[in-house]
């Protein structure tokens, strides 16, 4: 049974006499061309820095920061839009005299929680678990 390998060189077989003329016709032309020290293609011409970073960073992903961008216009927008339909906080901010009352009852309520955590708490101590299971009785 032949492998596909073989069945695919026995197909290709006739083209492997004009791929040798077209290698030899290369190597010809190759020698004959006059050597410097210069390559035979010439060197590409170097970008400035910001321009390859632009390349690099900003260009190859347009969509996302079209995207992005798009996203922010639309935050923007309905920012806008709402704000205007809002209160100022300075025609909602209670009057001096209100606020200083309610920061008065703040205070003495907060002296009257920090009394109460003053006062010592009784301290339980338990008992081995021997005593607790003879202290319950099962029924």
């Amino acid at each position: 049974m032949k492998t596909p390998r073989d069945i695919l060189l026995q197909r290709h077989q006739p083209a492997a006499p004009k791929l040798d003329a077209i290698r030899e016709a290369v190597i010809a032309d190759s020698a004959l061309a006059p050597t410097s020290g210069k390559p035979a293609t010439p060197s590409p011409v170097r970008e400035p820095f910001f321009v390859q970073l632009w390349r690099e960073l900003f260009w190859s992903c347009r969509r996302v920061w079209g995207g992005l961008a798009a996203i922010w216009i639309a935050l923007l927008v309905i920012g806008s839009a709402t704000s205007d339909s809002r209160p100022s906080v300075a025609a909602s901010a209670p009057q001096s005299r209100d606020w200083k009352m309610a920061l008065q009852v703040q205070r003495q309520l907060t002296r009257q929680l920090l009394e109460q955590d003053s006062a010592p708490a009784a301290v339980v101590v338990p008992g081995r678990r021997s005593e607790l299971r003879d202290s319950i009785q099962i029924g």
